[in-house]
Protein backbone atom coordinates (compact mmCIF):
# COMPACT_ATOMS: atom_id res chain seq x y z
CA UNK A 1 0.00 0.00 0.00
CA UNK A 2 0.90 3.60 -0.54
CA UNK A 3 -0.27 6.80 1.11
CA UNK A 4 -0.90 9.86 -1.43
CA UNK A 5 -0.44 13.26 0.39
CA UNK A 6 -1.89 16.06 -1.00
CA UNK A 7 -1.29 19.96 0.11
CA UNK A 8 -3.36 22.94 -0.86
CA UNK A 9 -1.39 25.08 -2.39
CA UNK A 10 1.50 22.48 -4.40
CA UNK A 11 0.62 21.46 -7.42
CA UNK A 12 2.26 17.92 -7.25
CA UNK A 13 1.35 14.91 -4.85
CA UNK A 14 3.94 13.18 -2.91
CA UNK A 15 3.68 9.05 -2.62
CA UNK A 16 5.17 7.43 0.28
CA UNK A 17 6.30 5.33 0.92
CA UNK A 18 9.10 5.75 -1.83
CA UNK A 19 11.88 2.94 -3.09
CA UNK A 20 14.31 3.39 -5.63
CA UNK A 21 12.85 1.67 -8.04
CA UNK A 22 9.52 3.90 -7.87
CA UNK A 23 11.59 6.41 -9.81
CA UNK A 24 12.71 4.73 -12.54
CA UNK A 25 10.80 5.13 -15.57
CA UNK A 26 9.29 1.96 -16.83
CA UNK A 27 5.19 3.39 -17.12
CA UNK A 28 5.70 3.86 -21.15
CA UNK A 29 7.17 -0.06 -21.66
CA UNK A 30 4.62 -1.71 -18.93
CA UNK A 31 2.51 -2.99 -21.60
CA UNK A 32 5.17 -4.72 -23.81
CA UNK A 33 6.55 -7.99 -24.20
CA UNK A 34 8.26 -9.31 -21.08
CA UNK A 35 11.76 -9.38 -22.80
CA UNK A 36 11.56 -5.75 -23.83
CA UNK A 37 10.56 -4.55 -20.79
CA UNK A 38 13.55 -6.64 -19.15
CA UNK A 39 15.80 -5.07 -21.59
CA UNK A 40 14.54 -1.34 -20.63
CA UNK A 41 15.04 -2.47 -16.75
CA UNK A 42 18.75 -3.57 -17.80
CA UNK A 43 19.30 0.10 -19.58
CA UNK A 44 18.05 1.89 -16.63
CA UNK A 45 20.12 0.17 -14.01
CA UNK A 46 23.50 0.27 -16.64
CA UNK A 47 22.30 4.13 -16.78
CA UNK A 48 22.15 4.31 -13.42
CA UNK A 49 25.35 2.89 -12.42
CA UNK A 50 26.88 4.70 -15.61
CA UNK A 51 25.56 8.13 -14.27
CA UNK A 52 27.01 7.62 -10.49
CA UNK A 53 29.83 6.34 -10.74
CA UNK A 54 31.38 6.62 -14.77
CA UNK A 55 32.96 9.93 -13.95
CA UNK A 56 34.60 8.89 -10.26
CA UNK A 57 36.06 5.70 -12.16
CA UNK A 58 37.68 7.62 -15.11
CA UNK A 59 39.02 10.21 -12.82
CA UNK A 60 40.72 7.83 -10.48
CA UNK A 61 42.09 5.83 -13.20
CA UNK A 62 43.19 8.93 -15.34
CA UNK A 63 44.14 10.94 -11.82
CA UNK A 64 45.25 7.77 -10.01
CA UNK A 65 46.38 4.53 -11.35
CA UNK A 66 47.51 5.60 -15.22
CA UNK A 67 48.91 1.64 -15.08
CA UNK A 68 45.64 0.69 -15.25
CA UNK A 69 45.22 1.43 -18.73
CA UNK A 70 46.42 -1.11 -21.86
CA UNK A 71 49.39 0.93 -22.90
CA UNK A 72 47.57 1.61 -26.67
CA UNK A 73 45.20 3.38 -24.94
CA UNK A 74 47.38 5.25 -22.71
CA UNK A 75 49.61 6.88 -24.86
CA UNK A 76 46.39 7.88 -26.72
CA UNK A 77 45.14 9.32 -23.94
CA UNK A 78 48.68 10.94 -23.05
CA UNK A 79 48.71 12.43 -26.58
CA UNK A 80 45.57 14.05 -26.50
CA UNK A 81 46.15 15.37 -23.04
CA UNK A 82 48.76 17.23 -24.29
CA UNK A 83 48.52 21.46 -24.39
CA UNK A 84 46.06 20.48 -21.59
CA UNK A 85 46.97 23.03 -18.68
CA UNK A 86 44.59 21.42 -16.10
CA UNK A 87 44.16 18.75 -14.54
CA UNK A 88 41.77 16.24 -15.36
CA UNK A 89 39.68 16.91 -12.04
CA UNK A 90 39.23 20.40 -13.20
CA UNK A 91 38.20 19.20 -16.48
CA UNK A 92 35.44 17.21 -15.37
CA UNK A 93 34.54 19.86 -12.57
CA UNK A 94 34.15 22.46 -15.60
CA UNK A 95 32.35 19.98 -18.03
CA UNK A 96 30.13 19.30 -15.38
CA UNK A 97 29.52 23.29 -14.50
CA UNK A 98 29.00 23.63 -18.26
CA UNK A 99 25.81 21.41 -18.28
CA UNK A 100 24.38 22.07 -15.14
CA UNK A 101 24.49 25.49 -16.39
CA UNK A 102 23.03 24.44 -19.77
CA UNK A 103 20.01 22.45 -18.24
CA UNK A 104 18.97 25.84 -16.19
CA UNK A 105 19.29 27.90 -19.14
CA UNK A 106 16.70 25.24 -21.34
CA UNK A 107 14.45 25.15 -18.12
CA UNK A 108 14.40 28.91 -18.63
CA UNK A 109 13.69 29.36 -22.39
CA UNK A 110 10.74 28.39 -24.27
CA UNK A 111 10.39 24.91 -25.52
CA UNK A 112 10.43 25.79 -29.06
CA UNK A 113 13.73 27.52 -28.84
CA UNK A 114 15.19 25.52 -25.76
CA UNK A 115 15.95 22.80 -27.72
CA UNK A 116 17.93 24.21 -30.76
CA UNK A 117 19.47 27.22 -29.25
CA UNK A 118 21.08 24.29 -26.32
CA UNK A 119 22.22 22.25 -29.29
CA UNK A 120 23.84 24.64 -31.08
CA UNK A 121 25.75 26.39 -28.19
CA UNK A 122 26.73 23.22 -26.57
CA UNK A 123 28.05 22.16 -29.88
CA UNK A 124 29.63 25.52 -30.63
CA UNK A 125 31.43 25.82 -26.65
CA UNK A 126 32.26 22.39 -26.71
CA UNK A 127 34.44 22.49 -30.04
CA UNK A 128 35.94 26.01 -28.83
CA UNK A 129 37.13 25.02 -25.17
CA UNK A 130 38.51 21.93 -27.00
CA UNK A 131 40.34 23.73 -29.76
CA UNK A 132 41.58 26.70 -26.84
CA UNK A 133 43.01 23.82 -24.66
CA UNK A 134 40.78 24.33 -22.07
CA UNK A 135 39.34 21.06 -22.00
CA UNK A 136 40.10 17.58 -23.51
CA UNK A 137 38.15 15.55 -25.65
CA UNK A 138 38.38 12.61 -22.65
CA UNK A 139 36.87 15.14 -20.25
CA UNK A 140 33.91 16.25 -22.50
CA UNK A 141 32.90 13.14 -23.37
CA UNK A 142 33.09 11.38 -19.47
CA UNK A 143 31.28 14.21 -18.36
CA UNK A 144 28.76 14.29 -21.51
CA UNK A 145 28.02 10.50 -20.98
CA UNK A 146 27.63 11.07 -17.07
CA UNK A 147 25.20 13.45 -17.11
CA UNK A 148 22.83 12.29 -20.20
CA UNK A 149 23.05 8.69 -18.59
CA UNK A 150 21.62 10.60 -15.26
CA UNK A 151 18.19 11.98 -17.82
CA UNK A 152 18.13 8.20 -19.15
CA UNK A 153 17.25 6.95 -15.48
CA UNK A 154 14.44 9.00 -14.96
CA UNK A 155 12.28 11.83 -15.54
CA UNK A 156 11.66 13.17 -12.43
CA UNK A 157 13.66 16.08 -11.60
CA UNK A 158 14.03 15.56 -7.74
CA UNK A 159 15.39 11.89 -8.77
CA UNK A 160 17.77 13.35 -11.16
CA UNK A 161 19.20 15.72 -8.87
CA UNK A 162 19.78 13.15 -6.31
CA UNK A 163 21.85 11.16 -8.55
CA UNK A 164 23.35 14.52 -9.45
CA UNK A 165 24.72 14.41 -5.85
CA UNK A 166 25.65 11.30 -5.65
CA UNK A 167 28.01 12.19 -8.54
CA UNK A 168 29.36 14.42 -7.17
CA UNK A 169 30.04 13.44 -3.59
CA UNK A 170 31.65 10.21 -5.06
CA UNK A 171 33.71 12.55 -7.59
CA UNK A 172 34.83 14.64 -4.88
CA UNK A 173 35.87 11.49 -2.60
CA UNK A 174 37.37 10.03 -5.70
CA UNK A 175 39.20 13.35 -6.42
CA UNK A 176 40.94 13.33 -3.04
CA UNK A 177 41.99 9.68 -2.64
CA UNK A 178 41.48 7.88 -5.46
CA UNK A 179 39.96 4.50 -5.23
CA UNK A 180 39.75 4.61 -1.72
CA UNK A 181 38.06 7.26 -1.32
CA UNK A 182 35.83 6.58 -3.90
CA UNK A 183 35.12 3.13 -1.70
CA UNK A 184 34.56 5.61 1.45
CA UNK A 185 31.78 7.94 -0.23
CA UNK A 186 29.76 4.49 -2.08
CA UNK A 187 30.16 2.94 1.97
CA UNK A 188 28.42 6.32 3.19
CA UNK A 189 25.78 6.37 0.89
CA UNK A 190 24.84 2.94 1.38
CA UNK A 191 24.92 3.68 4.96
CA UNK A 192 22.58 6.67 4.43
CA UNK A 193 20.51 4.91 2.56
Amino acid sequence: GRVVILIDGIPLALVAPATFFYFLDYHDSLSENYFVILFDRLLFGLSFFAAVFLAPFITAVISFYPEFFPLSLLSSTINARKGIASSFVFEIIMVEGLFQVFRIAGSRLSQGMSASLLVIGSLLLGRAVIEAGILSQEALFVGALSVITSYVVSSNSSYNTSINLLRWLLFLFTALFGFVGMSVGFLLILIYL
